[in-house]
């Protein structure tokens, strides 16, 4: 994720994919690259922590709405 975090390409894609309101399940070494973004204080239920079968299969089901319309609009 260090990597990542450094990677343009990678930090455009969290933040478009953010800004056009998708579910992003992120893995617990995340952190990295969330805050490259600056995207570490908006986190919320549309972006979970996947750290087990259960949080995969709960995400799945919470993408099947396509778009976090709840999401607050990025400033």
């Amino acid at each position: 994720m260090a990597q990542l975090a450094k990677d343009p390409a990678a930090k455009d894609f969290l933040n478009d994919a953010f800004n056009h309101y998708k579910f992003i399940g992120l893995g617990p070494d995340a952190t990295p690259l969330v805050e490259a973004v600056g995207l570490a204080d908006k986190l919320d239920d549309t972006t979970p922590t996947i750290s087990s079968a259960k949080d995969a299969k709960d995400f799945a089901t919470e993408c099947a709405q396509l778009r976090a319309w709840e999401r607050p609009v990025s400033e």
